[in-house]
């Protein structure tokens, strides 16, 4: 499953998507740096919270984490998009398992993102909850997420690996 469902719409009217997936990503990189930043600023002042206010302090940091989160998995999804069509149309061996090497990258990327998103799932289950669009980020969820970013790494791109090359050997291994 190399294509995810993740597409960009061509709007009339609207800058040209090759144009707009990068900026983007240059957008959303700069403010996960911001947030990363306000994060580390928030829990140094944890450490001043009164004792009576700290769990609350604690629940409201999780929630910006979750969201520091979400937004790398938002630039993962889009850096995926862009590499995968690289690849659709590579004619060269070389730069093609160069970009699938790309590929797995960002699966460990997101791997480590996911699993440090689970503890804050664990302890405040409110998070990742989007009623209108029935979207669920809990243990279960997570642990099927990292399920597939396993699939995607040990299956699917193994053997798409394997058709990239001049004389593909497809075996079932």
């Amino acid at each position: 499953w190399i294509n995810a469902f993740y597409i960009t719409e061509s709007i009339y009217g609207q800058s040209w998507c090759g144009l707009r997936v990068h900026e983007d990503m240059k957008i959303m990189s700069a403010a996960w740096k911001k947030w990363e930043k306000g994060m580390m600023l928030m829990r140094r002042a944890l450490e001043k919270v009164p004792p009576k206010k700290l769990e609350n302090a604690k629940k409201m940091i999780g929630v910006g984490e979750f969201c520091c989160h979400a937004f790398l998995t938002m630039l993962h999804t889009k850096k995926w998009w862009v590499l995968n069509k690289k690849l659709e149309v590579e004619h060269n061996v070389k730069t093609a398992n160069k970009l699938l090497d790309e590929m797995c990258e960002i699966i460990r990327k997101e791997r480590k993102n996911v699993e440090e998103t689970l503890p804050l799932v664990e302890r405040d289950s409110r998070l990742g909850w989007e009623p209108s669009m029935d979207y669920i980020c809990d243990p279960a969820h997570i642990h099927w997420k990292l399920r597939q970013l396993d699939n995607l790494e040990n299956n699917t791109l193994r053997m798409y690996r394997k058709s990239v090359a001049i004389r593909p050997e497809m075996d079932k291994s």
